[in-house]
């Protein structure tokens, strides 16, 4: 992805007045996984696979000449390693245990430059390690009509803040979430 954005920022008609702002915006980003799934029509199922991302970002930002005067350029980084799997079984004809556990850890790592370099490069790196599960029973009690419980668990990996400009401060730490599902899953056409 790449986005190179131009915008006029002195807010007035005045020609004399050209106070602009620009800057081009670059991500790239590369990811594979590995998976490996049982047959869907045994008693005992599984999918357990591996994932891999890296994910970078660079950001070039200029604005003046006449006002709020401001360069710099930054980029930031992240790569996550993960392995994961999922297991149901069927205790008995429509009641399914199903069980899942996702074991990874995210690096990440920035630099920051204003520019003409008239202070040294910032630069920081982080990493995290995690894990997440899911748990619960489902129950097929017709053709369309599916009951549910789950206990579940979630991750958000950490990130350092460059998208509008530079403080140097650790990195936004990463947010886990811890959930209670019940339900019914209906199809009525």
């Amino acid at each position: 992805y790449f986005l190179d954005d131009h915008q006029d920022t002195d807010y007035t008609a005045v020609a004399a007045i050209d106070n602009r702002q620009q800057g081009y915006f670059h991500n790239g980003q590369w990811t594979e996984e590995l998976r490996l799934v049982s047959p869907g029509n045994q008693r005992f199922r599984y999918t357990a696979g591996l994932f891999y991302a890296d994910v970078t970002y660079a950001r070039t930002f200029t604005r003046g000449p006449i006002f709020s005067l401001a360069a710099w350029h930054a980029t930031e980084g992240s790569r996550q390693e993960a392995a994961y799997g999922q297991f149901e079984y069927d205790i008995v004809s429509g009641l399914t245990l199903i069980a899942g556990l996702r074991l990874g850890e995210e690096r990440i790592n920035y630099t920051f430059q204003n520019l003409p370099p008239v202070i040294p490069v910032y630069s920081g790196h982080d990493s995290n390690g995690y894990a997440t599960y899911k748990v619960g029973p489902q129950y097929q009690l017709t053709d369309h009509i599916m009951l549910f419980a789950l206990r579940a668990t979630g991750h958000k990996g950490e990130t350092y803040n460059l998208v509008t400009g530079f403080t140097p401060a650790p990195p936004v730490r990463p947010e886990n979430s811890s959930d209670w599902e019940v339900g019914a899953k209906m199809q009525f056409l």
